[in-house]
Formats: structure tokens, C-alpha cells, sequence
């Protein structure tokens, strides 16, 4: 199919920059990172961009969405999974490794979220792989919330056989759903 010249694979942030550097005449295509590209009939896929700072990456720009308060705001506290499920993209997007976002900055995406949104009671999805798979990051985001006395509401995923029982009582109050995600019902099978 002629329509498509250019998949970007991995993580997008510093790929879709150079994809714009390209479009501007900066940069040869073959220098953008992480893209699948045709050439001569054959498919040509570019080494990925090294991983983008997670604390540098900006939040999502709510406000730029003429229809935005009618989405749930999204806060991705962390990226990636340490595990290996073979039905999950998160490896080949992400590698197997997870980063986490510092907890200040993801109570100050919280507080701009609460400010744009202007709204008594605010419903948050934290949008990750695994919400918690550090307990301790999990606990000091959940008691920075608290803290911070905003009135939010949010739902989150995790694994069942993550360390959620060190922070779920903590979330008393804060969560209002918690999806547990399952490879298989029956350990024969994960072996």
C-alpha cells in the first residue's frame, strides 16, 4: 500500500520530533530513530531513539481539545512492566524494564488537571501497564493526593500477583476502581 510511508515503532516522543525535523528538510530520513520505512521494495527499520527522560516528558495539553471536558483526564505515572506476558506490547514498545514518574510531578499534573477541569469531583484514570508495582512509589503518590486534600477520584490496573496489598488500604477513600489483569486462570499454563 502506497498511503503509508512511515511506521514509527517504540516509543514515540523523540521519533515523531524527528519525523518533523525530516518533514523540514533537517534531517535525512534514515537518522529518524525508531521508524519501519520502504526502500527499494525492502523494509528498512532505524536503530530506536535512546528512552526520552520520563520526568521530561510533558503531560497531555487537555486544554488544546475542543471537547475536552468530555474525556476522562489521563495520568501515566509510570511506563513500561518488568514482566515478560507474550500477548502484551509492552516489551517491544517499552523493553522489559519500567520507569516511574517522580511522585511531585505527577501530584502537580493532578493539581493542573483539577484546575482546568474546574469540577467538584474529578474522575482520573491512571493509564499505565502496572499501577504499583513499587509499593513505595505507589504509597507516597497516594499520600501525596491525600495530602494535597484535591477531590479526585481515580481507577487503575494492576497484576494480580503484584504488591498491591501493601498499598491498597490507602486508597481508601481515593480509588474507586482497581482492574486486576490475568495471563491465565490456571498455573499450568504460566509455567
Amino acid at each position: 500500500d502506497n498511503s503509508i510511508h512511515i511506521v514509527a515503532i517504540w516509543e514515540g516522543e523523540e521519533t515523531v520530533r524527528q519525523i518533523y525535523l525530516w518533514l523540514n528538510g533537517d534531517i535525512n530520513l534514515f537518522d529518524v530513530g525508531g521508524i519501519a520505512v520502504k526502500k527499494n521494495n525492502r523494509t528498512v527499520i532505524t536503530p530506536p531513539n535512546k528512552p526520552v527522560d520520563y520526568s521530561d516528558i510533558s503531560p497531555i495539553e487537555y486544554s488544546l481539545y475542543p471537547n475536552y471536558k468530555d474525556l476522562f483526564p489521563l495520568i501515566e505515572d509510570s511506563r513500561g512492566c518488568p514482566y515478560r506476558c507474550n500477548f502484551c506490547s509492552n516489551e517491544n514498545v517499552f523493553g522489559a524494564r519500567i520507569r516511574f514518574k517522580e511522585p511531585d510531578l505527577v501530584l502537580e499534573e493532578v493539581h493542573k488537571i483539577t484546575e482546568l477541569y474546574e469540577t467538584e469531583s474529578l474522575p482520573l484514570i491512571f493509564y499505565n501497564s502496572i499501577f504499583g508495582v513499587n509499593p513505595k512509589i505507589a504509597k507516597e503518590i497516594i499520600t501525596k493526593i491525600k495530602k494535597s486534600k484535591l477531590d479526585i477520584r481515580f481507577l487503575t490496573s494492576t497484576r494480580v500477583d503484584s504488591r498491591w496489598k501493601m498499598y491498597v488500604d490507602d486508597l481508601e477513600g481515593l480509588c474507586d476502581q482497581m482492574h486486576f489483569g490475568l495471563e491465565s486462570a490456571s498455573p499450568e499454563i504460566l509455567l
